[in-house]
């Protein structure tokens, strides 16, 4: 199966839904442009850029993701 592959359940599509509910807050209030905070996820998640979408997380990006995401906005106050 390929990476992220995963049939989206209810807790999936709950997660990916949190992904961006902490995520987009990001490029949407400037704190980073839109494609420089994918880039930075990726880094972040040691990923290809075009790895990272949320529709294609799989549980346990979405926890990686989450935990990236909320130390970044932790640190930063945001």
């Amino acid at each position: 199966m390929a990476r992220g592959k995963e049939k989206p359940g209810r807790e999936l599509l709950r997660m990916r839904y949190e992904v961006h509910r902490e995520f987009d807050p990001i490029w949407q209030n400037e704190i980073m442009e839109r494609e420089e905070s994918y880039y930075w996820l990726a880094g972040q998640m040691n990923l290809p850029r075009e790895d990272v979408h949320v529709s294609k997380f799989n549980r346990k990006m979405c926890q990686q993701a989450l935990e990236v995401i909320k130390t970044f906005r932790l640190e930063n106050n945001f």
